[in-house]
């Protein structure tokens, strides 16, 4: 296995009403000589591993799809899916969230685009009982 290591992350910043100091949530994803791992960093730096992270404001509802949804032996196909409702469920519901929903699979020699949709497209989709490989 490779000492490559690949990594995404993911950042929200949410200033906050009362005194206009920026709060950062981050996620980050690699893959390094013991696998893939994933992991949440806090505003104070800590890092968290776990299987399944979602942050901002929509995160309460995409975990209401992750949660209903997860379990430890997916399919590649099974977890683009999960994960592509999730973030729609959380831009449908969530003013402060919407555009386009970005899937990537990271892999040992890099990321991968796996799709990129409106988030509108899926409401329809969805909407009609499709998923996106339907």
């Amino acid at each position: 296995m490779s000492n490559r290591t690949s990594r995404t992350i993911e950042s929200t910043a949410k200033p906050e009403a009362e005194n206009g100091i920026t709060q950062q949530q981050l996620k980050q994803c690699e893959y390094n000589a013991y696998g893939a791992g994933l992991y949440y960093v806090d505003s104070d730096g800590n890092r968290m591993p776990g299987n399944v992270f979602s942050v901002g404001s929509g995160s309460l509802y995409a975990y209401g799809v992750l949660d209903s949804g997860y379990h430890w032996d997916m399919t590649d196909e099974e977890a683009y899916e999960l994960g592509r409702r999730a973030i729609y469920h959380a831009t449908h519901r969530d003013a402060y969230s919407g555009g386009i929903v970005r899937v990537y699979h990271i892999k040992e020699g890099g990321w991968v685009r796996i799709s990129e949709q409106d988030s509108k497209d899926l409401h329809y989709a969805y909407a009609e009982g499709k998923t996106l490989t339907q």
